[in-house]
């Protein structure tokens, strides 16, 4: 479960979650070719804008593009609420990459001290996602 969550929290942190979230948008709008060898589909009765609309609306209830934004928006409340020494470190670990001995360093923090932030903070988020 830590791998996930590192994976979440570094996404969110270096914007990748935001642009994950646009390209899933961007996929589900776009046209899909129909290839049925020929034989014309009997039609559904919906336009191809409703068919669309409801694409992007059934993936954000049971889809990829759901929990993407659920992830998204509990990042957004528990980072709001997280104190500022927490946030520096979280951003120069997972944003610039850095290790957690460089950025005790650059804190003038403990290590242990970096580890029981990043775990108080984990321990937060993971109920929730």
């Amino acid at each position: 479960m830590a791998d996930k969550l590192d994976r979440i929290i570094g996404d969110y942190l270096t914007g990748r979650l935001n642009a994950n979230i646009k390209a899933r948008e961007i996929d589900l709008r776009a046209k899909k070719p129909i290839d049925n060898l020929g034989i014309r589909m009997q039609s559904k009765g919906l336009s191809p804008q409703e068919v669309v609309y409801l694409r992007i609306e059934e993936d954000e209830l049971f889809g990829l593009l759901g929990r993407m934004k659920k992830q998204k928006e509990i990042l957004d409340v528990f980072w709001n609420v997280e104190c500022e020494d927490t946030k520096k470190a979280l951003l120069l670990h997972y944003r610039e990459r850095k290790t957690w001995y460089g950025v005790a360093q650059e804190l003038f923090v403990g290590i242990t001290t970096l580890w029981r932030w990043n775990k108080a903070f984990k321990a937060m988020i993971e109920p929730y996602l």
